[in-house]
């Protein structure tokens, strides 16, 4: 869990530091991205055991599905969200701007 955490906040600071960089307000994720995102999370999930097999856990929610385990090892995540790709924001100019 450590190294997701670590991931995770690398890819905070590059989202920060990218925001300073553009001098933008936010950068939004498109929907498209987004929805690639989870489509292929929950595709790689869906052989685990965590999605197979009739297990019944609080990592499922109401409609069945593990929208808080990423199905893969710590360094697929790290690669994974090593930087921003800006083609899957959309960037959010400051007010008045």
């Amino acid at each position: 869990m450590i190294h997701i955490i670590e991931s995770q906040l690398d890819y905070i600071l590059d989202y920060v530091t990218t925001l300073d960089r553009l001098g933008a307000a936010a950068l939004d994720a498109r929907p498209d991205a987004q929805e690639r995102w989870s489509t292929g999370i929950e595709r790689r999930m869906a052989s685990t055991v965590w999605a197979t097999g009739g297990c019944v856990s609080w990592y499922l929610n109401a409609a069945g599905r593990n929208p808080t385990l990423w199905p893969g090892s710590t360094l697929r995540f790290r690669r994974a969200t090593r930087r921003i790709d800006l083609t899957e924001y959309t960037v959010v100019p400051p007010p008045g701007r």
